[in-house]
């Protein structure tokens, strides 16, 4: 009976190991066109999630950005449905919808130093066709915000909230009224800006994340000097542990220069060398725990003269810095968006 508990229990250990280890797996790092790929489909498939979820009765249709007058559903169907150049009404479909926008929202005084803000509402945008003939695009429905975070799952609501963090800080991303002259007395009059999710936008995005400049160069150049025992990369080639900020002067290339003496004349001087520091600029792949859907490491490989460098770098790294764990949090969103296999 003994015999039997234990390889009971020996089978148990090994199949738990063995689902530990499928759901962690090395992952490749996105490249721009990727990560602007999945911001993009990531907006499209939340659009449709919240019009399923509206024609399922879970939302309050807001009419306006007053958030206060409603449509019913039927008046919402019937508002969206297209008539083609025949004259025959073809029903509309989440593939019909064309973006989001966000109400924002300004609190306190225009003459307060310090400015507030709030996104109060969010908007799915349509293109309403009349005979075959297309208008601008208009708000379909506006939901406000406290029921987007009741209804929605966290990461959901997280990415949405981050799409408008990022796009509420650019007057680019504004959409302004072309009967309005003058955009800013819309701003101090009703207190409101409509933003706007966008290509530009998701580029930027892109810009900001998978650069690895909110990953790496902030944090090496500007946070982890400040405190070096919490900033650290493993060397796995030469199985040590190097404090961040001691990267470049691990890991260097010699170049050869030629320092030019005469002024008159810039073939007289004598050649020299420098060592050139390896900067991370770029993760080549991510240890990622699907079971969590956190990441574990990214790795970093290179070569430094004919010398090879391998780092892995610890999640931890970038949970202290707000502009680094937000790039994380995208970063882990994609591969949580992703089919990994």
């Amino acid at each position: 009976m003994k015999r039997l508990i234990t390889k009971h229990c020996i089978f148990l250990f090994a199949l738990i190991s063995t689902l530990s280890v499928t759901a962690q797996k090395n992952i490749d790092y996105p490249n721009s066109n990727q990560f602007e790929t999945y911001l993009k489909q990531r907006s499209e498939n939340i659009q449709k999630l919240i019009y399923e979820k509206i024609l399922k009765g879970e939302f309050t249709l807001y009419k306006t950005d007053s958030i206060q007058s409603t449509y019913t559903l039927s008046e919402l169907k019937s508002r969206s449905n297209y008539a083609d150049n025949k004259g025959k009404v073809r029903e509309f479909s989440p593939s019909d919808l064309k973006g989001i926008w966000f109400l924002k929202s300004y609190l306190g005084k225009f003459n307060d130093i310090k400015e507030t803000t709030e996104m109060k509402a969010m908007a799915l945008i349509f293109q309403p066709e009349f005979m075959g003939i297309k208008a601008n695009l208009i708000p379909l429905v506006w939901l406000s915000e406290k029921e987007l975070k009741l209804k929605l799952t966290e990461n959901d609501y997280r990415f949405l909230s981050l799409l408008y963090n990022f796009g509420s800080n650019s007057s680019s991303n504004f959409v302004i009224d072309e009967e309005i002259e003058e955009p800013y007395f819309y701003n101090l009059y009703e207190r409101l800006s409509f933003v706007k999710v966008d290509s530009i936008l998701t580029r930027r995005i892109t810009r900001t994340t998978v650069t690895n400049y909110c990953f790496m160069m902030a944090l090496s150049m500007h946070i982890a000097p400040m405190n070096p025992d919490n900033f650290w990369v493993q060397d796995i080639l030469n199985k040590r542990r190097i404090p961040l900020t001691e990267v470049g002067n691990t890991f260097y290339t010699n170049v050869p220069v030629f320092i030019s003496t005469d002024p008159n004349d810039p073939t007289i001087g004598y050649d020299s060398s420098y060592n050139a520091p390896i900067f991370i600029t770029h993760f080549n792949s991510a240890f990622f725990d699907s079971k969590t859907g956190h990441i574990i490491h990214f790795t970093y490989k290179n070569f430094y003269g004919s010398a090879k460098v391998e780092l892995e770098i610890p999640r931890q790294n970038f949970t202290q810095f707000e502009p680094s764990e937000i790039s994380l949090w995208l970063i882990e969103d994609y591969y949580r968006t992703i089919s990994v296999e």
